[in-house]
């Protein structure tokens, strides 16, 4: 069984170009016509026929009704948003590296990734590494302090890789000293802590959020 790949292809260097770049916006469709209304950059408005039409207009990350959610949580699903988590990471060891409080300080070191599939489990895993080794450029913060934890409603992790090599994934992950909570979810988040459905609650300042995608709206 083939499994699915990320493929990125420039169209301009394809040796049989026959693609033709617009840049703009659809404003409008006619289906009967099969014509599409596009506003271009400049702000023309061109008529562009089709023999087919394709609608490909990406994903959103998919949320729940969870107090807090919206507020709270950290998305990483665009470049933007890795870029935007990455630096609140390290931002997290600053403030706990300049807090004399011994709450805050466990409170800024303890993150939360929510979701075991690729995105999730990349993240924490990545994540993990980077604070492994940052940590040690902070020399009044507890290596020991810092705590991962990677959750999920399923019973294993990555499921589309099947069990045994899901199973690989939680192994290592856990050697790594990442916590692996599966058949759990977030049952609210604020400012200050993380509850999970199984009462728990983690005192932390970050949640990762990565469970599934939605069509875009």
């Amino acid at each position: 069984m083939l499994t699915p790949q990320s493929v990125a292809l420039s169209l301009r260097r394809s040796e049989r170009h026959r693609t033709r770049i617009v840049p703009g916006g659809v404003v409008g469709i006619d289906t009967a016509a099969k014509v599409c209304v596009v506003r271009t950059i400049s702000g023309e408005y061109v008529n562009e026929p089709y023999d087919h039409l394709v609608l490909a207009p990406g994903s959103v990350t998919r949320t729940f009704d969870i107090p807090g959610l919206t507020e709270h949580a950290r998305g990483m699903k665009t470049l933007a948003e890795a870029v935007y988590v990455r630096d609140h990471v390290i931002a997290q060891l600053d403030l706990a590296d300049a807090s004399n409080d011994e709450a805050e300080r466990a409170a800024r070191l303890q993150f939360v990734v929510v979701g075991g599939g690729y995105a999730g489990t990349e993240t924490a895993a990545c994540l993990q590494l980077l604070t492994h080794n940052a940590v040690k450029r902070y020399p009044r913060l507890d290596p020991d302090l810092i705590k991962w934890h990677l959750v999920d409603i399923a019973p294993r992790l990555m499921p589309e890789l099947g069990e045994k090599l899901g199973k690989a994934a939680t192994d290592i992950l856990t050697r790594r000293g990442i916590e692996v909570s599966l058949g759990v979810s977030v049952a609210s988040v604020d400012e200050k802590a993380v509850t999970l459905t199984d009462g728990r609650v983690l005192p932390s300042r970050t949640l990762i959020w990565t469970a599934g995608v939605a069509a875009s709206p």
